[in-house]
């Protein structure tokens, strides 16, 4: 069968998404690719599945706005505002958040992967089986946020506070974390093997069954901290009964 032309460019083109202007209304799957849209106002506006990769957004408000699902990938987001925004699924690979506020912001299952995210504020986040791969997060505040099954590895987290945080299950492989505070997290399960925790709080934290093989603890506060069945840094397997010392 002979297909003409135009119904073929037709049917090529059909799943590709189309250019959009910058000036272009928000939108859920609206196309800002590389557009500058810096201290630009998107209150609680629906932008799910947004394509902003590239996009300059910093100072940026996006409090109480839907971007689940959406690409941020590389966009420039210094001090951008996203108070109580839905980030679900969204991709932030190498995006730059320094300074920015996502207190309250809800970014389950989304990627973070080699991001700047010094000194951000995530207090009160909700952020299950998030990835922050390699990113940098010194300063960053994770107070009582809920990270549990999050991939931390190799990322760079120095006076970072993680007071309070639900984190059982969360991976801290390899991970820099000088004067890091996990004070009362709750850390079950969770792996810091070969993570550098010089100087770390974890005063009340629940290490039960964690695992610290090969970490650097120098310094390390441990104080009415559970180590039922944890693995220490030389392989030894605490005591079901042990608390701020593996016996």
């Amino acid at each position: 069968m002979r297909i003409k032309i135009p119904l073929l460019l037709t049917l090529l083109c059909w799943h590709l998404p189309v250019n959009a202007a910058c000036t272009d209304a928000p939108a859920p799957k609206v196309n800002w690719y590389g557009c500058d849209l810096s201290k630009r106002d998107f209150n609680h506006h629906d932008l799910r599945n947004a394509i902003l990769k590239e996009a300059v957004l910093a100072g940026t408000n996006f409090q109480g706005a839907n971007l689940s699902g959406a690409d941020l990938e590389q966009a420039n987001l210094q001090g951008a505002q996203f108070v109580g925004a839905r980030l679900d699924n969204a991709r932030l690979v190498r995006a730059d958040l320094r300074d920015a506020d996502l207190h309250d912001a809800s970014f389950h299952s989304a990627r973070f992967d080699r991001a700047l995210l010094n000194n951000v504020n995530l207090e009160n986040c909700k952020g299950n089986n998030s990835r922050f791969y390699d990113s940098k997060l010194n300063r960053a505040r994770f107070n009582h946020c809920s990270l549990e099954n999050s991939n931390f590895e190799q990322a760079v987290i120095n006076d970072a506070d993680f007071s309070a945080a639900l984190a059982n299950k969360a991976i801290f492989d390899s991970a820099m974390a000088e004067g890091a505070r996990f004070r009362g997290a709750q850390l079950q399960q969770a792996s810091f093997e070969g993570a550098v925790l010089t100087d770390s709080d974890f005063t009340g934290a629940d290490l039960t069954r964690a695992s610290l093989v090969g970490a650097d603890i120098t310094g390390i506060i441990l104080s009415n901290t559970p180590l039922g069945n944890a693995t220490w840094v030389d392989h030894k397997r605490c005591k079901p009964s042990a608390q701020d010392v593996c016996d």
